[in-house]
């Protein structure tokens, strides 16, 4: 598209522009790098909040994708309990068979989505199974039977 010539707002000299609202010449016209800058530099509280939003959205997704990979591998393809066949993610954890969770994990220094990490790190070990919150803790308050066990 061919423009008229036009006088640079900011030296008044006159220049042919590449679109129809460009208002100042090549060597007055700053570059992205500047004026990117310049807008991160009067929008610092907008910036802060794309940060925090793409941060906090990006290791949700990590941290769900991340514990859908362990619980489908130990459980031979389909995440769910061992015990009662529960299949909703949101309820199913890690479970250690011979007991003993809490004292490997402080012993570790693994919690949470940190100990799935460490499960995939170690090329997910055995003694390992994928039990619901229930299952979990009807087993850890019942001498490592779960209570569905002893119908």
């Amino acid at each position: 598209m061919n423009f008229k010539n036009k006088i640079c707002t900011k030296c008044s000299q006159e220049y042919t522009p590449t679109s129809g609202s460009q208002r100042l010449c090549k060597s007055c016209m700053p570059t992205m790098k500047e004026r990117l800058k310049t807008w991160r530099k009067n929008n610092r509280e907008k910036m802060r909040g794309y940060s925090r939003t793409y941060t906090i959205n990006h290791l949700k997704d990590y941290r769900l994708k991340l514990k859908i990979d362990v619980l489908t591998h130990y459980s031979n393809g389909t995440p769910k309990c061992a015990c009662c066949g529960e299949t909703l993610i949101g309820f199913l954890s890690v479970d250690h068979i011979n007991g003993g969770g809490t004292e490997h994990r402080k012993k570790i220094g693994r919690f949470g989505s940190s100990f799935y990490q460490w499960l995939k790190q170690h090329k997910y070990p055995s003694g390992y199974q994928v039990l619901c919150y229930d299952c979990n803790i009807g087993k850890a308050h019942n001498d490592g039977i779960c209570p569905h066990k002893q119908r």
